[in-house]
């Protein structure tokens, strides 16, 4: 009798100890490129945590990068609608090919041509791109499109809302006090090579088509605090600031109030612009999950 019991004591050993190595064997079966980059809708890319001197442009353009199954890339470049537009995808900007064996993906943007990168997953929704061309490397937080805060990523970006349209021409204003601003009735925010955050306005008529624009600029968008609009400073190259709470009423509204007067001044937006080429976005490091 003691020796039947032994035996089947042993044998529920062996059992169990195979039952486990199958599990662990099932767990560390590695998961292709394919199934990384399209497991999550969208992936956000942490321009705070790129390193590297060099940049690839469609990236650093990008708020969201999505690997759609048919091949195409999309991307988010605009803030103005996003979470919107292409339902949430942004816009198609290439196609993609995958190299299993070199752990590689190689990206055709429309624009800025092939580009090279190395995959490595670094946590489990977090991957980064080397390219070793531009030695940069970017990282990416993936994200499902019912979980993504686009929200807080709209709110964060209203520096890049401006800029997503030709100019914004007044459309009303309530004067408490005159005030110079009075007269200016149409506003650019743009950027060059040189500078991220420039204005240009103008003292034609709203309606006017061909521009004149008589003074010219720096920006800068602060918090003003907590439930609070933001403040705009627009730093003229004449010498002289004109400081402002700005309300965005929506993705095509804003209204400017004067901080020295109260006057407020209301801009609608013409002549979205889609982007395709980047301008550096500033470096923010948010976590992006709706609570």
């Amino acid at each position: 009798m003691k020796k039947i019991i032994i035996f089947l004591v042993g044998l529920s050993l062996i059992s169990v100890s195979c039952i486990r190595e199958v599990r662990v064997n099932t767990f560390d079966e590695p998961e292709s490129l394919q199934d990384l980059l399209t497991g999550y809708d969208i992936w956000y890319v942490d321009i705070s945590r790129t390193q590297g001197a060099e940049k690839i442009p469609f990236l650093n353009r990008a708020f969201t990068m999505s690997f759609r199954p048919n091949g195409e890339v999309w991307a988010n470049n605009n803030i103005s609608n996003i979470g919107y537009t292409g339902g949430g995808y942004g816009v198609r900007i290439g196609e993609y090919f995958i190299n299993e064996n070199m752990g590689s993906i190689d990206i055709n943007h429309i624009i800025d041509g092939w580009n090279e990168f190395t995959i490595r997953r670094i946590s489990i929704n977090e991957i980064e791109l080397y390219n070793v061309y531009h030695n940069v490397r970017y990282v990416l937080v993936g994200y499902h499109l019912e979980n993504f805060d686009f929200d807080a990523l709209f709110y964060d970006n209203i520096d890049y809302l401006l800029q997503d349209y030709e100019y914004w021409k007044k459309t009303s204003e309530q004067i408490n006090y005159p005030a110079d601003f009075d007269w200016e009735n149409i506003i650019k925010f743009h950027f060059d090579a040189y500078n991220d955050f420039l204005f240009s306005s103008s003292q034609d008529a709203p309606e006017a088509t061909d521009i004149y624009w008589d003074f010219t600029g720096t920006y800068i968008l602060r918090p003003a605090g907590e439930n609070s609009p933001r403040r705009l400073i627009l730093n003229y190259d004449q010498g002289f600031t004109e400081a402002f709470y700005l309300d965005v009423l929506d993705d095509t509204l804003i209204r400017l109030t004067q901080i020295s007067t109260g006057n407020t001044y209301t801009f609608e937006a013409r002549y979205y612009i889609q982007y395709y080429r980047p301008n550096p976005r500033k470096k923010l490091n948010k976590n992006y999950l709706k609570t």
